[in-house]
């Protein structure tokens, strides 16, 4: 294969809708374009870097996959193993080096010490300084003091608020320093992170920033724009990589996974709009580069359109669309209007509830509100309700029982049992979709793919199971290759979520087991007995 140089420019907080100018026509004209959707709710450049490895992080401590938010730290200069990569602290190369810890030419700036090597020869990478106080590295070392000399404006910090200008001189600089490093390096592949937008909406997400209106936006936006197609002018690649695995929403006040791609070789296409994950954009740079990976995650974008899947899965598995079918076979076969899904905050409901979303935007979920959820657990069936515009209904207990898990038994038959048999019969459902597996257990291991159940009244209907067979990985695996929000408290120790009086973390409870953390007198399988699914 014929060697080619391709440029990397990732623009945080940007959609399709922000792009101007030259960033535009690039868009309208790529070979591949579309919807790039992020891998967990991480910014765009964990996202990114975590899958230069092709693979979502494992938990050596617990025995089991997370996803992002549980990084290796190098520390010390010693060395450490990674899946079946081994990496070194950088501080074990010497200055004069410009080899990097794979042995390979890498050019790195201001990059977080959290982050994978990528597996390409020639990479540059710049970067931006951490919000979160990660500590950042330069390789080689001495580049460092270079960038300092000449002006670099760092990135903004914790808890300031940044003026327009401000953030279109970083850009500006971003975009300088980024030229000097080509300019004295070279490159294969040469990735720069435009994050302007993303400081101008927030810092550490929750700080709203003043200066964000649609006016500023443009004018950063515009600002970027000049550097990409400077940059873009003055080397000219074979290709050029516009992304964002992010967009905001004001109304949810936080990412979404409304970001944007383009795959650009400076010829024009008529070019229908696809929907990628982030977990596909690292095997597409490796496959125009010829780079090739063993156990790497993800399909090469052309290979995504001619696939034409369902979904995007980050890896093909005939279980997702199994259960697909599943679905659609349920909306064929009833009236939508008497089909719902139990929507409960937890990974399994919230994978159901998105396929079935995706065959009917108005189907109903029904989310059993006992009142002791945890906090966040309301806040991720709120973003689910206005970032997808799902139809939930919340579904509250009839009588009033605060003594939560006091009396066990009464509490899930007056928050739970009854609850949802109320609103079964009141919003005349006849299908239910549920999210649960047989590896859940309490009796569940038995469980068939649909079957009549019967309220303590005698209202009647038909209980779907589609994802009996996932296993965790599966559902973790389907949810981050789509994109779709996953409930925080997963991110915090815990494997299975409920009421917070009856839900442990693995740090409360030391069980790994994924329902280790339900408290230990069989939460599960009495309540089946008592007529919940």
């Amino acid at each position: 294969m014929q060697k080619k140089k391709v440029l990397v420019f990732v623009i945080d907080s940007a959609t399709k809708d922000n792009l101007v100018n030259f960033s535009k026509s690039v868009y309208e004209k790529a070979k591949y374009k579309g919807q790039l959707v992020p891998i967990s709710e991480g910014h765009t450049v964990t996202s990114a870097f975590a899958l230069m490895t092709g693979r979502i992080i494992y938990n050596e401590k617990f025995g089991y996959r997370m996803p992002i938010g549980d990084w290796v730290y190098r520390l010390n200069g010693e060395k450490f193993k990674q899946g079946n990569m081994e990496l070194y602290d950088y501080r074990d190369i010497a200055d004069k080096s410009i080899i990097g810890k794979t042995g390979l030419r890498e050019i790195w700036f201001n990059i977080p010490e959290l982050v994978p090597v990528p597996r390409i020869k020639n990479v540059v990478v710049v970067g931006g300084v951490p919000l979160a106080g990660y500590e950042y590295y330069t390789q080689p070392p001495k580049l460092q003091q270079e960038i300092e000399a000449k002006g670099y404006i760092v990135d903004v910090r914790d808890n300031v608020r940044p003026s327009v200008d401000f953030l279109t001189r970083m850009e500006q600089k971003r975009g300088e320093i980024f030229d000097y490093i080509l300019s004295k390096y070279g490159f294969d592949v040469a990735f720069c992170w435009f994050t302007a937008l993303d400081r101008l909406h927030h810092n550490r997400v929750i700080i709203k920033n003043p200066n964000d209106t649609p006016e500023n936006r443009k004018l950063i936006m515009e600002t970027i724009d000049t550097q990409i197609f400077n940059i873009y002018q003055k080397y000219n690649p074979d290709y050029l990589i516009l992304m964002s695995d992010h967009g905001w929403r004001d109304d949810l006040f936080y990412h979404w996974n409304n970001g944007f791609f383009a795959i650009y070789d400076g010829k024009e296409y008529d070019s229908p709009e696809i929907r990628a994950s982030i977990l596909d954009i690292i095997p597409t740079i490796y496959d125009i580069l010829g780079v090739k990976v063993d156990g790497l995650q993800g399909l090469p974008i052309p290979v995504r359109v001619e696939k034409k899947q369902n979904f995007i899965l980050s890896h093909l598995n005939e279980k997702y669309d199994k259960s697909f079918e599943i679905i659609k076979n349920t909306f064929k076969n009833f009236p939508h209007d008497q089909i719902a899904v139990a929507l409960s905050g937890g990974k399994d409901s919230t994978a159901v509830a998105y396929m079935a979303w995706l065959v009917d935007k108005d189907v109903k979920m029904i989310f059993v509100d006992t009142t002791a959820h945890f906090t966040e657990t309301y806040e991720f069936i709120r973003k689910l309700q206005i970032g997808y515009g799902m139809k939930i209904y919340y579904s509250q207990p009839a009588e009033e029982y605060i003594d939560f898990a006091v009396d066990k038994e009464k509490c899930c038959l007056v928050n739970k049992v009854r609850n949802l048999e109320r609103t079964l019969k009141m919003l005349n459902v006849k299908v239910l979709l549920t999210g649960i597996r047989r590896s859940d257990g309490g009796t569940r291991e038995n469980e068939e793919v649909a079957r009549v159940r019967k309220t303590s009244d005698g209202y009647e209907y038909l209980q779907v199971n589609p994802i009996l067979d996932w296993t965790y990985d599966d559902v973790m695996d389907f949810l981050l290759s789509e994109g779709v929000p996953i409930n925080p408290l997963y991110y915090n120790g815990y494997r299975s979520i409920d009421c917070y009086p009856c839900t442990l973390s693995i740090y409360e409870t030391g069980d790994v087991r994924e329902r280790g953390g339900r408290l230990k007198d069989n939460i599960l399988g009495r309540l089946r007995s008592m007529g919940y699914f």
